[in-house]
């Protein structure tokens, strides 16, 4: 049984046990007075009270019975009921005699509810079996994705409901992609409540002089996966000139963000009067373990020495706990509100067929390529940039039939581009311990599109997904295609998904004929074109240590 299957037996297991409790004190039943505080006070007491097992179920049965009807109660009263049994039930984690009592509870709790059905009574028992051997389970994989009580009972059962924003309504979480056309510019926003027509104001000057300023109306929409609750918006600003600064807010009649600023790229940008730069990181978490890497990129925006910026997977680490990711979406305003933050879906995203993803980025080609699943985009003609999506709804890895049709199409099209690099989430070449990653999936994937890639041309393949950095030589096929970086006939292929996550850094052991260079530092790609060079630097986030550097030439 995979892991993710596991899981989902264990959360089913959970959900049963809290509607089997809920269901029970919903049936009536004569109350008893053990115990008179209120439920928010004791979360753990019927597991860690003294006591018989019988007297700690009807402690349990008590405690629930304090609190409001769930059939009609408000969406606050069964989240707190929710939030309450959960914390209870995985609280029994911590030791055998915290299960037992569980058992118990839930045995007491089958026969108040089927005492004149002895075969459902029988049934239910065996029910509650299964769920208390899934609660160590179910208690350490919430763990692994830094769920709490609330994190369940909104992805979960789901019960709860999720504010993205401040009950003020101001804007947050903006943030930049590129447009369709070189001289376009998109704004992405989000609210609690709907306002006005959404508008992104943008003008040359920044106390908005009324001659230098345009209004670009947008679009608003919203979702409700997890339990959020918000709106999201976006505009498009458009004729754009190259290489110029703007200033720009977003909102509605009394109700704007405050005034952020982002420059064009300029028309010769990619040559050696004037280099394009853009840093590439992947894997990176809601909470301090990325500190270092965005406080580096926070560093080049406030400095202006980066023109693009790609995340491509693995964003927040929310694991569909939407308040996770508003909190990353927050936590990158600084960055993603200046520079463009162009994004790929991660395994991580792939929560609800990826819906939080899909309805918080707007990427270039919007439905042409499923929603910003992949899309790609030119500079100049320094460079064509290809983002392709290595995800699926069960998280495993493949590239479906449409996308390897317009993958072909949009390497045949990219002709004039000096140069052409192709980015997904998971690797095509990688030596992560992991076999399933590293050697299943990533077989899969050259299988399915390394023919294309070597066909198209692609200089450079950047991926993500492993927590650790690791280069190759020009290789295709599993062959070494030669070792220098000048002309080469093949891809080279970098993995860098060590911008910083709970998970920590992977084993990469560099044990294959291709693999030149590997590191478990965490750090971020820099890449430069002038003209005919290319340069990919990784540097150690916390240090700004440059671990390794590949130069191509051409």
């Amino acid at each position: 049984m995979t892991a993710q299957a596991a899981f989902r037996n264990a959360c089913c297991a959970l959900a049963l046990a809290i509607l089997a409790v809920l269901g029970v004190y919903t049936q009536g039943g004569a109350a008893h007075d053990e115990i008179s505080s209120p439920l928010h006070g004791e979360l753990v007491g019927p597991l860690s009270a003294p006591g018989s097992s019988v007297r700690a179920a009807l402690r349990l049965r008590n405690m629930l019975q304090q609190q409001p009807n769930p059939l009609t109660a408000s969406d606050t009263d069964k989240c707190g009921i929710c939030t309450t049994i959960t914390t209870m039930i995985t609280a029994a984690a911590k030791d055998s005699d915290s299960l037992q009592k569980l058992l118990d509870g839930l045995d007491f709790a089958c026969s108040i509810a089927f005492s004149n059905d002895q075969k459902k009574l029988d049934q239910c028992k065996e029910v509650a079996k299964v769920i208390v051997k899934a609660v160590p389970f179910l208690d350490k994989t919430m763990k692994d994705l830094d769920w709490n009580a609330e994190a369940f009972c909104s992805v979960v059962v789901p019960v709860c409901q999720i504010p993205c924003c401040d009950a003020s309504n101001a804007p947050e979480q903006v943030h930049l992609s590129l447009g369709d056309a070189p001289d376009e510019m998109v704004a992405t926003w989000s609210t609690l409540k709907l306002g006005g027509e959404p508008t992104m104001v943008v003008s040359e000057d920044e106390q908005f002089d009324a001659n230098k300023t345009v209004h670009f109306t947008g679009v608003s929409w919203t979702h409700n996966t997890s339990g959020w609750v918000g709106q999201m918006h976006s505009a498009k600003a458009t004729g754009l000139q190259p290489g110029k600064k703007y200033y720009y807010r977003v909102g509605w009649d009394n109700n704007w963000s405050k005034t952020f600023y982002f420059n064009t790229i300029p028309d010769n940008a990619g040559t050696k009067a004037r280099p394009l730069r853009m840093i590439q990181i992947g894997d990176v978490d809601y909470g301090t373990n990325g500190h270092d890497t965005l406080s580096a990129l926070q560093g080049f925006v406030n400095r202006g020495e980066v023109d693009i910026i790609f995340h491509i997977g693995d964003i927040s680490y929310a694991d569909g706990y939407e308040r996770h990711f508003d909190e990353f979406m927050r936590l990158i305003e600084p960055i993603a509100a200046y520079v463009p933050y162009m994004v790929l879906p991660g395994n991580h995203e792939f929560w609800f067929d990826f819906a939080s993803y899909r309805n918080r980025f707007r990427m270039p080609g919007g439905d042409k390529t499923v929603k910003s699943m992949y899309y790609s985009f030119n500079v100049n003609n320094a460079v064509h940039v290809q983002m392709l999506n290595t995800e699926t709804v069960i998280d495993t890895a493949d590239f479906t039939d449409d996308q390897l049709d317009w993958m072909k199409k949009d390497l045949t099209a990219a002709k004039k581009a000096t140069w052409r690099i192709s980015m997904s989430h998971r690797p095509l070449y990688c030596t992560d311990s992991r076999k399933l990653q590293c050697e299943t999936f990533a077989a899969l994937l050259r299988a399915k599109a390394e023919h294309l890639l070597t066909m198209g041309r692609v200089d450079l393949f950047i991926a993500a997904h492993v927590h650790a950095y690791e280069r190759t030589y020009p290789v295709a096929a599993n062959v070494v295609m030669g070792k220098s970086y000048n002309k080469a006939i093949a891809p080279t292929h970098i993995v860098n998904g060590a911008g910083g996550n709970r998970e920590n850094a992977n084993n990469v052991r560099g044990d294959q004929p291709w693999s030149a260079k590997t590191s478990t530092a965490r750090g971020y790609g820099f890449i430069t074109i002038m003209d005919n060079t290319m340069e990919y630097k990784f540097v150690e986030s916390r240090t700004g240590n440059v671990i390794d550097t590949v130069t191509f030439t051409k």
